[in-house]
């Protein structure tokens, strides 16, 4: 009996954590959007910009809330955001000497 509830506990706990990063991929898919759509808004400001910025605020909220612990998921996606704002990731590219 005690074996059988231990391991119903870590298979709750493992499927929470799985769901909480499951969550964090798609808010930090989203947080690469906002960025782009910051950028955008900076070169030419117009009210889909504002919109799609709002939409994607609005669903990054929905996903923190579906995590499970909104506050230590905004802190971590805070986080993120501002690792990518001070080392943009870019893409790597192979060299081969092939054509």
């Amino acid at each position: 009996m005690k074996l059988l509830l231990s391991i119903s506990i870590v298979l709750m706990l493992y499927s929470c954590e799985s769901e909480y990063q499951k969550q964090m991929s798609k808010a930090r898919e989203l947080v690469k959007s906002e960025l782009r759509v910051k950028n955008m808004l900076q070169e030419n400001f117009n009210s889909e910009s504002v919109k799609a910025l709002a939409q994607i605020r609005e669903d990054i909220a929905f996903h923190a809330h579906l995590s499970g612990n909104e506050l230590l998921f905004m802190e971590e996606l805070n986080g993120f955001k501002s690792q990518i704002m001070f080392h943009p990731v870019t893409e790597k590219r192979l060299i081969s000497k092939y054509p």
